[in-house]
């Protein structure tokens, strides 16, 4: 894996790696974290399931000098587990719970990148990252509360004035990622917007809030 592989590559060789995050997504979290993640500084993700946007970000961290911390389970979330009994459902989690080798093959598509492991709940390993240390954060979790709201909250906690706070799945109706983070950010966000093909009343969006000063005053 070379340090200098341009946008194409990168996105390319992270749309091997199964996972729900769009080619169209993944896109605008490369050129997000080129943006905000400084030299020698840090990123973050909150879920990152087989790693497809785990690549992205911890590619541009490598190009960058900096490192991404990665917090996960590795172990799906027991409560959206509807369909243990289909294998190919990535949404049901299947493979987490059943495959008890899934934590070492995500490192193996991640293999060579600058990342430091989290394992656990995000509750409790989110306070194993430094504060105000992070300059882009892509939350991708569990989506339903009070998970995804302490989630964000947590998140700001580490965020450095300026980074870029986002997430996936605004418009997705499994859970309440759009309540939490209106809940949190008080409307002071914004939305990119991607129709699912095939159904135009649901879009898999990626939010994001450029952090200032009094956001620590929500937490």
């Amino acid at each position: 894996m070379t340090i200098n592989m341009n946008k194409k590559q990168i996105i390319f060789n992270a749309m091997q790696i199964p996972g729900m995050v769009s080619e169209w997504d993944l896109d605008l979290i490369y050129d997000q974290s080129m943006e905000y993640v400084q030299q020698g500084g840090n990123a973050l993700e909150i879920g990152g399931w087989k790693g497809r946007s785990t690549y992205v970000i911890a590619s541009v961290c490598k190009e960058k000098g900096a490192t991404l911390y990665e917090i996960d389970t590795y172990r799906g979330v027991e409560q959206l587990d509807s369909d243990k009994n289909q294998p190919g459902n990535l949404g049901g989690y299947y493979e987490a719970f059943s495959n008890p080798d899934f934590y070492k093959e995500t490192q193996k598509n991640l293999e060579g990148l600058p990342i430091t492991y989290l394992i656990g709940d995000s509750n409790e390993m989110i306070h194993k990252v430094p504060d105000r240390c992070i300059d882009y954060a892509f939350i991708d979790g569990n989506h339903r509360p009070p998970t995804i709201d302490n989630d964000i909250k947590n998140t700001i906690e580490k965020m450095r004035i300026g980074g870029l706070l986002t997430g996936h799945d605004h418009g997705n109706p499994d859970g309440d990622v759009h309540g939490a983070v209106k809940r949190v950010l008080n409307d002071e966000f914004n939305v990119t917007i991607r129709p699912l093909e095939g159904d135009p009343k649901f879009c898999l969006t990626i939010w994001f809030h450029i952090i200032k000063e009094k956001d620590y005053a929500q937490i």
